[in-house]
């Protein structure tokens, strides 16, 4: 199952009454991450033929773009269980968004930010944009010679790089834009890291 941030997905499957005869049964679904808000639906199944079911499922519109576990379970009017299993819901990103480096006039240091819609749909909105200076010599325990590497964990934010980019797209567009940094002080020989 696959969807945006804002969607709403269709769980479908089929089950069979046990001991050969048909029954109500409850539809249990719920996120293991806890992301998603539960689903519940009462569902007739047959025993002669597998019973088709189906339950809309709503992804929040603030719901990062990871994979998702769902327990689905199916409870008979006792409450025992007649069948569970697992379904993974991946949640894809609206937008993709690209940034490599690169160099106005003058060798000044910039940022070219490609924003891409991939919903299908117009999107509208601000991406915030700063750069990190990742700090050499950093201690890192699982490595030897610490005094030769830089811990992702270990930075500090760099004056003047934080950017705001306003965009307005629509399905499928995209997007280059050009950032710079005139008021900050990058050293060519420091490592830094985007943070959007």
């Amino acid at each position: 199952v696959r969807g945006f941030p804002g969607d709403t997905v269709t769980i479908a499957g089929k089950a069979l009454a046990p001991a050969g005869r048909g029954t109500s049964a409850t539809l249990h679904i719920d996120d293991v991450q806890g992301g998603i808000p539960p689903v519940r639906r009462e569902i007739a199944l047959d025993a002669s033929a597998p019973s088709a079911f189906a339950a809309a499922l709503r992804l929040p519109e603030t719901l990062p773009a990871v994979t998702r576990t769902l327990r689905l379970r199916l409870d008979d009017a006792e409450g025992k269980i007649i069948a569970a299993r697992a379904v993974h819901v991946d949640v894809h990103a609206p937008l993709e968004l690209r940034v490599d480096p690169a160099f106005g006039p003058g060798g000044v240091p910039e940022l070219a930010v490609m924003l891409k819609e991939l919903r299908g749909g117009p999107a509208k909105g601000k991406v915030r944009l700063g750069l990190k200076e990742l700090i050499p010599g950093a201690e890192r325990a699982d490595l030897p010679m610490i005094d030769l590497v830089s811990d992702p964990g270990q930075s500090r934010e760099v004056p003047g790089t934080q950017r705001e980019i306003a965009f307005d797209l629509a399905g499928g567009e995209g997007r280059r834009t050009t950032v710079t940094f005139p008021e900050a002080d990058l050293a060519p020989a420091k490592q830094y890291q985007v943070l959007a």
